[in-house]
């Protein structure tokens, strides 16, 4: 997406650019983390084989609304990175998928995971796809192929092993964020992913994020579902929530203003990143995971 294709509004802060939500993926998590950055993670998680951070990023997509999209991204990832070498495995995660869709039975996602981690990957497949870089490709051509042992057992999660992941609130909710906010963002690799957000400042971002959360937020189900029970609607052109009457705002308010310009900076650059990582290039990108 580029420039032209949004929509700026800089009243009330200068120099910031704020996107509508009609013309942009930019959005935030259940817990404010970039939706972009969460999907970014997830799939670096997963190559560094940390399965606990690997687990709370997919449902920190999942439970936000994004069921479907992290189903179809973690199917990408196996057939990107893991069918050349076990398609044993892309069977069986695609019968867990037709069963989800019968079921909704949220372990799904966590048994995707599990059966990805405990697997050798190969990133040369997702590397020619995506990758411009002429140079890296020939010579990612003439590495030999590995052998790799087969695996074909396979792990299959219940409800109860994902339960610690649903969405909590907090009776102060200024409080929620230090309570549920558990991993950095990986904020390295904008360029690799192709993020549409890696277009602003770490200080335009963190605007939004300060005083935007909101309306951004509703880029999520579960936020746009709470929105809507209080009666809040969308203001694309001031870049917030409208509610019809006063009482609902601020019985909304008691139970959901997370204020996350009032949060600890390390809650902040958990959330949204410091604005100083180093950004990992191709060639960096497939030194690191080959």
């Amino acid at each position: 997406m580029t420039t032209e294709n949004i929509v700026f509004q800089i009243e009330d802060t200068p120099s910031v650019e704020r996107p509508s939500l009609e013309k942009t993926d930019l959005g935030f998590t259940r817990y404010l983390y970039i939706v972009d950055d969460v999907k970014s993670s997830l799939i670096l998680s997963i190559l560094e084989r940390k399965r606990d951070e690997a687990m709370f990023w997919a449902y920190e997509l999942y439970f936000s609304g994004f069921k479907e999209e992290v189903l179809n991204l973690l199917e990408m990832t196996v057939h990107y990175m893991y069918s050349s070498r076990y398609p044993g495995l892309v069977r069986f995660l695609e019968k867990k998928k037709r069963e989800w869709k019968e079921t909704n039975a949220y372990c799904i996602v966590g048994t995707f995971v599990y059966n990805m981690i405990s697997r050798r990957y190969d990133i040369t497949q997702f590397v020619k796809q995506y990758c411009k870089n002429d140079e890296l490709i020939q010579c990612i051509e003439r590495v030999p192929t590995k052998n790799v042992p087969k695996n074909n057992i396979y792990i299959n999660l219940e409800q109860k092993d994902v339960k610690k992941y649903i969405t909590v609130n907090h009776a102060k909710p200024h409080y929620l964020l230090r309570t549920v906010v558990k991993y950095p963002v990986r904020k390295n690799t904008l360029d690799i992913f192709d993020h549409e957000h890696g277009m602003f400042t770490h200080q335009q971002i963190q605007s939004l994020y300060w005083h935007y959360w909101l309306y951004y937020a509703g880029a999520s189900q579960i936020w746009k579902e709470r929105i809507a029970k209080y009666g809040g609607v969308f203001n694309h052109e001031r870049f917030r929530i409208d509610f019809a009457r006063h009482e609902q705002e601020e019985e909304f308010y008691n139970k959901y203003n997370l204020e996350p310009d009032e949060q600890p900076k390390e809650i902040q650059d958990m959330n949204i990143g410091t604005g100083v990582e180093e950004q990992l290039c191709w060639v960096e990108f497939y030194e690191k995971y080959a």
